[in-house]
C-alpha cells in the first residue's frame, strides 16, 4: 500500500512517501538514499574499470606495435640478412663488425621493457619467440665469442634471459617449436636469409610505388 502525507515539524513541513514499512521520501528514508548512493558508486567503479581495461589493451597494443615496427624497420632487416650472410659463409668478424650489435641491441630493449613490467611474457612469447628462438641459435656462439673478447661475462644477456623465459613459456603452454629447433643450421640460415631477401625486396617496392601483376 503507497500512501502519502506531509509531517509538520515546527514550521517546517516534510513530505512524506510509504510503501507499507518503508520510506522513501521524508524522515525515516535514508536507508533508501543511502542504497541510492551505493548503486551509483559501484555503477560508476564498473564504469571507470572497464574504461581502465580498454585502454591499458590500447596501450598494450601500441606498444606492440612500436616493437614490431623496430623489428621490421629496414635498417634492422638488412642487419639480419647481413649478419645471416657472413654467418652461412664464415666471414663475420665478431671483433669489428657491429652489425649483430644491432639485432642483439633489439633483444636487449625487448628484456628490458619486459623487466620494467611494459611487455609481459605472453605478449613477447606470442610476438617474438620464434625470433627470440631463432636468433639465440644463430647469435649463441657470437655473443659468447664477443664476452670473451670484452671480458664481460654478462654482455648481451638479454637475449639469453628471452629465450630462457620462452622457454619456459612455451613449455606451460604446450608450444611446439620444433621445426625451428631441429633444422640444421645451414637450413636455418638459408630460411633466414629468404625471408629477409623477401622483406627487403617489399621495402623496396613499397617505396618505390611498384604494382605487382598486370
Amino acid at each position: 500500500m503507497v500512501s502519502a502525507g506531509r509531517a509538520e515539524n515546527g514550521s517546517v513541513s516534510v513530505d512524506l512517501v510509504n510503501v507499507g514499512d518503508f520510506t522513501f521520501i521524508g524522515t525515516g528514508s535514508e536507508w533508501f538514499w543511502t542504497m541510492v548512493s551505493g548503486l551509483v558508486v559501484a555503477v560508476t567503479f564498473m564504469v571507470i574499470h572497464r574504461q581502465l581495461k580498454a585502454q591499458a589493451a590500447a596501450n598494450a597494443f601500441q606498444r606492440i606495435e612500436t616493437v614490431h615496427r623496430r623489428w621490421a624497420s629496414s635498417e634492422l632487416v638488412l642487419a639480419r640478412l647481413e649478419v645471416a650472410l657472413q654467418l652461412r659463409d664464415g666471414t663475420l668478424d665478431v671483433a669489428d663488425d657491429t652489425r649483430p650489435d644491432s639485432i642483439l641491441g633489439f633483444f636487449e630493449l625487448v628484456r628490458d621493457l619486459n623487466r620494467q613490467g611494459y611487455l609481459d611474457d605472453e605478449e613477447i612469447a606470442r610476438s617474438f619467440g620464434a625470433a627470440i628462438v631463432v636468433w639465440w641459435r644463430l647469435l649463441e656462439p657470437v655473443i659468447q665469442a664477443q664476452s670473451s673478447l670484452e671480458g664481460d661475462p654478462e654482455m648481451w644477456n638479454g637475449l639469453k634471459e628471452l629465450h630462457a623465459m620462452v622457454t619456459r613459456y612455451d613449455r606451460k603452454r604446450g608450444v611446439d617449436r620444433a621445426m625451428v629447433l631441429t633444422l640444421s643450421t645451414e637450413a636455418l640460415l638459408a630460411t633466414v636469409i629468404k625471408r629477409e631477401t623477401h622483406r627487403l625486396t617489399l621495402a623496396r617496392d613499397a617505396a618505390s610505388g611498384f604494382i605487382p601483376g598486370g
